[in-house]
């Protein structure tokens, strides 16, 4: 029974974690004005040094109203992005230099959410376990 009670919790620990990063995600996708942005470098660093994983730190340019921004870090690294490239990004009206990316949270609130729906099938199982034993 204990088992069970902690699985609920986690049950609902995930959802509510995998909806609220789900919704901001949603709600930052839909801020901000649209910009065409060049991509100026993309800088690649090893995590640890005896490590294969790299991160890649990406940096555009672009120009809001009249005022050319340089150098930005674009946390939103995706395949196919390369130096010269076009891309289109949305910047904060009142802080141009903050550019919103959203791909994170969406990735893990669809990662929560699926995890919360094995661990819903997991109760339900140990449910129908325990009543077959009654």
């Amino acid at each position: 029974m204990w088992s069970i009670i902690k699985s609920i919790l986690a049950f609902i620990l995930f959802l509510c974690m995998g909806v609220y990063l789900l919704s901001n995600g949603i709600s930052t996708r839909n801020k901000g004005i649209e910009v065409e942005a060049t991509v100026d470098r993309i800088v690649s660093k090893k995590r640890r040094a005896a490590s294969r994983e790299v991160d890649y730190y990406v940096y555009i340019s672009y120009e809001f109203k009249g005022k050319k921004y340089e150098d930005i870090e674009y946390d939103a690294y995706s395949f196919g992005v390369s130096e010269g490239k076009t891309i289109t990004v949305k910047v904060d009206e009142n802080n141009p230099t903050h550019v919103y990316t959203s791909s994170w949270n969406m990735a893990g609130g669809i990662f929560m959410l699926v995890c919360s729906a094995i661990i819903g099938v997991t109760i339900v199982l140990e449910i129908k376990e325990l009543r077959a034993k009654k």
